[in-house]
C-alpha cells in the first residue's frame, strides 16, 4: 500500500488521485455497515472454541454469510437509487462529467458489496485465533494489485482521468475478490467448520442471537464511520480535492507503521474474550502491564516518524514540504490515540460489554463535524478533522482504561 500510493499519484497527478481517494473512501466505510456480524465472530468463535461447541460455530457462520450476503443486496439496491437520483459529480465538487462518476461509483459498490460479504473470512481466521492467516490474506491483496499497478502504469500512462479512475478501480475489485475469495475457500478446507442446513425458524432464532449483539457493534461502526471516514468529504468541501491528497499521504504515512501495530493488537480480541470465559483474569492484568511498556517505545517511534515526515515524503513522493508542520503533529498525537484507544477496545470487544463505547462513540459523532467546521472556519486547514479525532481518542483512552481497570480489580 505505501509503495502504491507514490505510484498512484504519479499514474493519476493530485487532482484526480484526491478523487480516486474520495471514491474508494466512500466504500471502505461501507464494509463496516454488516451489523456488526464480522465482529461478533470474533467475540463468539473464541467463546465456542472454549466450550467445545462446534455446531454452534457451524450455525452461526452460516446465519452470519446468509445475513451479510442479504444486506449487501440491499446495499446495492441503495447504491442504485441514489446513483441515478443524484448528481454525485456536482455533489462531491469532481471536475468530472456526471454520468461517468455515477457509473465509476457505482461499480466500485458492486466489487465492495461482494468483498462485504468474502472478506468475513478475517474475522473467522481472527476468531479461531489464527491471525496471521488474516493479514497474509491482506499482504497477497495488496501485493497483487501493486503488481498490476505497475504493468498499468507502463501500458495506459497517456489516457485521460476518467479512464485512469475506471482501470484503477477494475484492477483493485478483481483483485481482492480473488484474493478474498481464496481465502474464504482456505478456512473451510483447512478447519472442521462448514456452512450447515437448518430450519427457517432455527434460522430466525439463530439470527436473533446473532443480531442481539451485532447491532451494539452496528451502532459503535455507524459512529466510527463518521469520526474516521467523513474527513475526505470535509475536506473536499471546505477546501479542494488537492488538499484531499496531501491529507491522504500524511495519514498513508503513518499507517504504514499503524497497521503493524494494529495488526500485533488484533490478537488480543480473541485472547481477551478466551481468557475472560477462562475466568484468567491475573493473565489480563499481565498484558495490560506488557502493552503499556511497549506502548512507550511505539509512542517514540511515532513521534522520531513524525519529525522525519517531510524528509520521507521527499524521498517517496519527490515533493519538498508538502505538508504544514501542524498536520503533521496532528497526525503523530491522532496515530498515538489511536493505538491506545485499539488496545483497550479490542479488550472491550473480547468480553462483548459495549455500552460504553457506543456512547463514547456517539458523543464523538455529534461532535466531530461540528468541531471541524468551527476548525476550518479559523484556518486550521487539513488539521481540523485532524485535531478534532484527537480530543475523541484521548478522553476515551483515558475513559476506558480507568473503566478496565474498574472491571479487573472487581473480579
Amino acid at each position: 500500500m505505501f509503495l502504491s500510493v507514490s505510484f498512484l499519484i504519479a499514474f493519476f497527478g493530485d487532482k484526480t488521485y484526491g478523487v480516486w481517494v474520495l471514491i474508494l473512501s466512500m466504500f471502505q466505510w461501507s464494509l463496516f455497515f454488516d451489523f456488526g456480524i464480522s465482529n461478533v465472530l470474533k467475540t463468539k468463535i473464541p467463546e465456542f472454541v472454549v466450550k467445545n461447541e462446534t455446531k454452534n460455530t457451524n450455525e452461526y457462520i452460516t446465519a452470519s454469510y446468509i445475513s451479510t450476503g442479504i444486506l449487501a443486496l440491499l446495499m446495492f439496491l441503495a447504491l442504485l437509487f441514489v446513483v441515478f437520483s443524484v448528481n454525485l459529480s456536482q455533489f462531491f465538487n469532481l471536475p468530472f462529467e456526471e454520468k461517468p462518476v455515477n457509473y465509476l461509483i457505482l461499480i466500485n459498490g458492486a466489487f465492495f458489496c461482494l468483498n462485504l460479504v468474502l472478506s468475513m473470512n478475517k474475522s473467522l481466521f481472527i476468531g479461531i485465533n489464527k491471525n496471521h492467516i488474516a493479514e497474509q490474506s491482506s499482504t497477497v491483496s495488496q501485493f497483487s494489485f501493486f503488481l498490476f499497478l505497475i504493468l498499468s502504469i507502463s501500458l495506459f500512462d497517456q489516457e485521460d482521468g476518467i479512464r485512469k479512475l475506471y482501470l484503477i478501480t477494475f484492477l483493485n475489485g478483481f483483485t481482492t475478490i480473488a484474493i478474498n475469495a481464496y481465502y474464504t475457500y482456505l478456512f473451510f478446507k483447512k478447519t472442521s467448520y462448514k456452512v450447515v442446513l437448518f430450519e427457517k425458524n432455527d434460522f430466525i432464532a439463530k439470527n436473533k442471537e446473532l443480531l442481539k449483539m451485532g447491532l451494539k457493534f452496528m451502532l459503535i461502526q455507524c459512529f466510527m464511520v463518521i469520526v474516521f471516514f467523513s474527513d475526505p468529504y470535509l475536506i473536499s468541501h471546505y477546501l479542494l480535492p488537492e488538499e484531499t491528497a496531501k491529507y491522504d499521504v500524511i495519514t498513508k504515512l503513518f499507517q504504514f507503521p499503524l497497521l503493524i501495530i494494529l495488526s500485533a493488537l488484533a490478537p488480543f480480541w480473541p485472547l481477551f474474550s478466551k481468557k475472560f470465559h477462562e475466568h484468567d483474569f491475573e493473565g489480563i492484568k499481565k498484558l495490560f502491564a506488557k502493552f503499556h511498556l511497549v506502548f512507550l517505545l511505539i509512542t517514540l517511534g511515532i513521534i522520531v516518524l513524525g519529525l522525519l515526515s517531510n524528509q520521507i515524503l521527499f524521498l517517496w513522493i519527490r515533493k519538498i514540504d508538502y505538508v504544514p508542520v501542524l498536520v503533521i503533529a496532528s497526525v503523530v498525537f491522532m496515530t498515538v490515540f489511536r493505538v491506545l484507544f485499539t488496545f483497550y477496545a479490542n479488550f472491550f470487544n473480547g468480553l462483548g460489554k459495549l455500552n460504553s463505547q457506543i456512547i463514547l462513540m456517539g458523543i464523538a459523532a455529534l461532535i466531530k463535524i461540528p468541531l471541524s467546521v468551527f476548525l476550518f472556519e479559523n484556518n486550521f486547514g487539513i488539521a481540523s478533522v485532524l485535531l478534532s479525532t484527537c480530543l475523541f481518542l484521548l478522553i476515551s483512552s483515558v475513559f476506558l482504561f480507568l473503566q478496565s481497570k474498574t472491571i479487573l480489580n472487581g473480579k
